[in-house]
């Protein structure tokens, strides 16, 4: 008995050093596993290699990938196969998917085209009795200028109208003016001087702004027609048309001015067609009356004659004594 108690007190002294550095895996703690996890987690991040091998997560079905926990979807980003490739090839890429996307412009240039096409305006009715624009004049000027223009009669200047550029016209002097309100001096009414004066874009942009908005005689039909043809001007002047062509305005202008000339000589015509009508109406009554004078001295003269015939027939004598008294005369008659 005493030796088995020497012998276990010899084992626990040969135990005892041990079992305190040494603990049994059983008797370990949560906290001392947790430990020796965090240890090994910083060495691995120690010896790791800078380049870390190519790997991809699509490759290794055990793990989970990255992407679907700690990056957004992907799935609209280019492939791996796109990836290789240089950056002036996705340049040109990109740049076809957006031409292939953005829609074609002739759709857009048709259906504004078939707009225009559907409130066509009827510029016959605007122009009227013109006599200064015709419809053969159309395809000289933009729809706008034609239809302003039919809106303008012929008019002389007065003493009124001498103002401004006009203070040295002449009195009479032919021009335009506004056939709604007439004008007034300075204001609707137009005396240019010549074809290159008429043709300037001042004139002609100064006769779409009075009939378009400032007269206020102008029928709103027609104001409202010349606006919204200036608004298809706008939109015409993007298409490919065939006029005005170069050189057409001054056309116009130079028959405008033709005819507004034209108009003051047959005015003039008729003004000396009434006044030789007047003149040769008084030349008549004046050889009248002097048909009529004539005739009176022809009487006159002929009862004169007819009187010298019957003295005549008396002695010289007996003539000089019918000069003195009336009442001797028949006496010497009886006497003869």
């Amino acid at each position: 008995m005493n030796m088995t108690s020497s012998t276990h007190q010899q084992q626990q002294q040969h135990v005892g050093p041990q079992s305190v550095f040494c603990k049994p895996i059983s008797s370990r703690s949560p906290k001392d596993e947790d430990t020796e996890a965090l240890a090994g987690f910083l060495l691995s991040l120690k010896h790791r290699s800078v380049t870390p091998e190519p790997h991809h997560p699509l490759n290794d079905p055990v793990s989970p990938r990255a992407d679907e926990t700690s990056q957004p979807d992907m799935s609209h980003y280019p492939t791996s196969d796109s990836r290789t490739q240089s950056p002036f090839q996705n340049v040109s890429a990109s740049s076809s998917t957006v031409t292939e996307t953005t829609p074609p412009q002739s759709p857009v240039v048709s259906s504004s085209s078939s707009a225009l096409q559907d409130s066509e305006i009827d510029l016959e009715a605007l122009i009227g009795d013109s006599k200064l624009v015709l419809m053969k004049d159309r395809d000289l000027v933009p729809d706008p200028l034609f239809a302003a223009m039919a809106q303008m009669k012929p008019c002389r200047l007065q003493h009124a109208d001498r103002v401004g550029c006009y203070k040295n016209r002449e009195l009479g002097f032919v021009g335009m003016c506004c056939m709604h309100c007439g004008g007034q001096p300075g204001f609707g009414r137009y005396y240019p001087n010549s074809v290159r004066s008429l043709a300037q874009t001042t004139t002609s942009q100064t006769i779409l702004k009075h009939i378009g908005g400032k007269c206020r005689f102008a029928p709103p039909e027609i104001r409202e027609a010349i606006l919204e043809l200036q608004r298809q001007q706008a939109v015409r002047e993007g298409l490919p048309t065939g006029r005005p062509r170069y050189g057409s305005r001054k056309i116009f202008f130079q028959r405008v001015w033709q005819r507004l000339h034209d108009l003051d000589v047959e005015e003039g015509s008729e003004a000396q067609g009434s006044i030789s009508a007047s003149s040769s109406k008084a030349s008549d009554e004046e050889m009248a009356s002097l048909h009529s004078e004539d005739e009176e001295v022809c009487a006159a003269n002929g009862k004169r004659k007819s009187d010298a015939s019957f003295e005549g027939s008396m002695p010289y004598r007996k003539r000089a004594k019918s000069h003195d008294s009336q009442d001797s005369f028949p006496t010497q008659v009886s006497n003869v």
